[in-house]
């Protein structure tokens, strides 16, 4: 909603809620076993507001304000697996006797458990051996549960001052109050294998509440200024600066362990994660081209990593000072009527510092999912053919260089470079109201990967996602 209240004056407010309810079952471990079967119950309620008002002047332009958001919801991960069949899938220390035992009766185990042809010899005997032949098959069941309540409360003010019409200088501010509130809880049940030879506890180490939920709480402040400089050199080319503090906020991560013959809290903060952020850059629109080109840097202190642990818990961890410089270009050059050629190039050299850092296990590391180098390129070509018809035609092609897909990186969860072709043509009929064209993704059939480890990677056996294949097919269009 938007009210002018006076010439120049205006205040606006936006509210908001949503609510969500997703439930996902996925196979952790990415084979045939009954061995790593997660799933993610998360549900939630999420309510915004903003109100802000706005002055508008000659050489002058403000804005003030603040805005609100909570949320309440959880998280809910059950576990289920044969516990035979985890045992001898299993590549922890731990359970290296019981692998030798299985091995010993001429069961495959570790990442050999299922064999090339598909047939899990575990899956009818690791059990039956295991236990003496007292069960062929030991289902196992546990969950453990995140609960989250965020209220946070911000206030901001943004000042620009217009000294000439070429040059505007803006300043501002954001106040943050957050109060965070977490919780824990966990349905473990003692591994029956285990209990028969005197080991009493869960299959996954986890601690377990027997449902009792655990909680705790924490208030945080931050203060996030910027500052950013904008000169019209001439029309159609402008140079900019900024200068800006981002914060991602702290982690109150909330978990149980062990304690006599039950469990207790176990309650870490994480500190929150500051960025300053440098960069400058130009914009640029002559004649028949158009493209911007940037160069900034980001100085990381407090980096947070998202770790996967070996019991299938997901923790925050902070990885100490990182840096982030780099440079974006992309640019579209409109050769006549009939064709525009296009391209983009970024250098990211984003890594967790070397000396002297709080976390030597991430020292060095590349950011992941970001590969130090990315091109794209391609162009548009769109030919009149008769006078209400016309053909088009778009081949484009992107390049990427290698990536890692975790931190700390490993070569074995990583991505080489590589390139893909893409190309989109058809015609348009009646002015373009009606389309008739095809399309080709991955014209080449490129093998490449989107993601890899993952949770199974947290349990010795991880699991890779391929990109999509050579895709294509032919799409109509229309408007009324």
């Amino acid at each position: 909603m938007q009210v002018d209240l006076a010439p120049g004056i205006t205040f606006t407010t936006v509210n908001g809620y949503r609510r969500f309810n997703a439930n996902e079952v996925f196979d952790a471990d990415g084979g045939p076993a009954w061995y790593l079967e997660f799933a993610e119950d998360a549900r939630g309620d999420q309510w915004s507001h903003e109100s802000r008002f706005a002055f508008t002047g000659s050489h002058l332009r403000a804005s003030f304000g603040w805005n609100a958001f909570f949320e309440n919801g959880f998280q809910r991960v059950p576990f289920s697996t044969e516990e035979g069949t985890y045992l001898a899938c299993s590549v922890t220390g731990a359970f290296a006797p019981f692998r030798a035992a299985l091995n010993g009766q001429g069961v495959p185990t570790g990442t050999a458990c299922v064999r090339p042809d598909g047939t899990i010899p575990a899956a009818t005997l690791a059990s039956r051996i295991l236990t003496r032949g007292a069960a062929t098959q030991v289902p196992y069941q546990s969950v453990f549960t995140n609960f989250g309540e965020n209220d946070t409360y911000s206030v901001f003010a943004d000042t620009t001052w217009l000294p000439t019409h070429r040059v505007e200088i803006t300043a501002g501010a954001r106040v943050l109050i957050e109060d965070r509130q977490s919780g824990y809880s966990s349905v473990q049940p003692n591994s029956a294998i285990l209990a028969g030879v005197g080991v009493r506890t869960s299959l996954l180490g986890i601690a377990s509440t027997n449902g009792t939920k655990f909680e705790a709480e924490r208030s945080f402040q931050a203060v996030l200024p910027r500052v950013n400089a904008l000169f019209r050199v001439a029309d159609g080319l402008n140079l900019y600066a900024t200068i800006s503090k981002g914060r991602r906020s702290p982690v109150v991560q909330l978990t149980a362990v062990t304690a006599g013959t039950g469990a207790a809290p176990a309650l870490q903060i994480v500190p929150d994660e500051v960025v300053w952020n440098y960069e400058a850059g130009v914009k640029a629109r002559l004649g028949g081209l158009t493209g911007t080109l940037s160069a900034f840097y980001q100085d990381y202190d407090g980096f947070q990593v998202s770790v996967i642990n070996p019991d299938g818990t997901t923790t925050t961890q902070s990885a100490g000072s990182a840096k982030d410089p780099g440079v974006e270009a992309e640019a579209t050059y409109s050769v006549g009527k009939a064709l525009s050629v296009f391209g983009s190039f970024a250098y990211l050299d984003g890594k967790i510092d070397r000396g002297g850092n709080v976390a030597p296990t991430y020292a060095g590391a590349r950011f992941r999912l970001q590969p130090k180098y990315t091109a794209s390129g391609g162009a548009t070509l769109r030919l009149p053919l008769g006078r209400r018809a016309t053909v088009y035609a778009t081949p484009s092609a992107t390049y990427q260089s290698k990536e890692y897909f975790e931190l700390p990186n490993t070569e074995a969860i990583s991505q080489g470079g590589y390139t893909l072709v893409n190309l989109r043509a058809g015609i348009e009929l009646d002015d373009g109201r009606f389309r008739i064209g095809g399309f080709a993704r991955n014209l080449l059939d490129k093998r490449y990967l989107l993601d890899a480890g993952n949770t199974g990677g947290a349990f010795g056996d991880p699991t890779y996602i391929a990109g999509e294949p050579r895709f294509y097919g032919v799409e109509l269009g229309g408007r009324f």
